[in-house]
């Protein structure tokens, strides 16, 4: 918040530098804000408090979902609405989407149908995020990243978006233009607005409790999935995990990916459509956490 702040103050005018002494310039770089943070983090660390990060969401539970809505589409196909079919479809697109680019709900919302283009080879989509989260100001920044068709079918982000642009088209929502993934009214018809955060995180609880497997998890838990995932992987350096998910700096790779150090690299997208990223789940159970681990000396105070 911090940071953001700074920024706005930047673009207003008022530098990158605070005087103490006249009490101009960008206050967001004050001294006595740096001591404030640094003091609360030194508290935070003497009470044992931890930054508490989003559980993971692997690829396990987008399978469950996809597959309880592949169900769906097949069982109703009878007697579901059209409204409830594009529902299921736009979820379906969405949550594997999310999970595959690693990107924020947010960030997924605002996606344009003009900032995906399909790879020379049809292999996959390149996405260019022109604004997000990160990308404000308007200072010419974007986040560039590729995804790539999946073997299996079930999983597969690119599969669901084309069928979910597919059969939109078929019921009359132009999607070659403006975002992708919208909300729709009680009666039926797909507005021009994004879908928001809450209702993807209204949808994603929804599929998550039917399913009997709901464990806290959030829009945010199937970034931190992709990061553990990538992290895992034998093939993947930092520097392509953060081009990859679009962060700046090592050290926010590090905290989402919970690795401290990560191995050469080949092709991140690639490595994300292979099948041996179901293991990814069992392994972070198995080292990535120590929430479930007893304490070593009793219950302790």
């Amino acid at each position: 918040m911090i940071a953001q702040l700074a920024k706005i103050f930047k673009i207003r005018g008022r530098g990158d530098t605070w005087n103490t002494i006249t009490n101009e310039g960008n206050p967001a770089y004050s001294p006595l804000i740096k001591d404030y943070i640094t003091a609360v983090k030194e508290e935070q660390a003497k009470a044992r408090v931890l930054p508490k990060q989003a559980n993971p969401m692997f690829i396990g539970k987008i399978r469950s979902i996809a597959s309880f809505i592949d169900d769906q589409l097949k069982s109703q196909s009878g007697s579901i609405t059209s409204r409830e079919k594009y529902t299921l479809l736009r979820d379906q697109a969405l949550f594997k989407l999310q999970f595959f680019a690693g990107d924020r709900a947010s960030d997924i919302s605002n996606l344009l149908v003009q900032e995906i283009k399909e790879l020379p080879d049809q292999s996959g989509f390149a996405f260019k995020h022109t604004y997000s989260k990160t990308l404000r100001g308007g200072d010419g920044k974007n986040n560039t990243f590729a995804i790539k068709r999946c073997e299996d079918k079930l999983i597969c982000p690119i599969r669901a978006v084309e069928k979910y642009v597919q059969w939109s088209s078929k019921w009359g929502v132009n999607l070659t233009n403006g975002y992708l993934f919208r909300l729709v009214s009680e009666n039926g018809i797909v507005l021009e607005d994004a879908v928001t955060y809450s209702a993807i995180y209204e949808r994603l609880k929804y599929y998550l409790q039917i399913l009997g497997i709901d464990e806290g998890e959030t829009p945010h838990s199937l970034r931190a999935g992709c990061a553990v995932t990538l992290a895992i992987s034998k093939e993947n350096t930092a520097k392509d995990i953060m081009s990859h998910i679009g962060w700046s700096s090592l050290k926010m790779a590090n905290y989402y990916s919970r690795a401290s150090q990560l191995k050469d690299a080949c092709n991140v997208a690639g490595e994300l459509a292979k099948r041996d990223i179901e293991d990814a789940a069992e392994i972070y159970a198995e080292f990535g956490s120590t929430e479930n681990l007893s304490n070593a000396f009793g219950s302790g105070q």
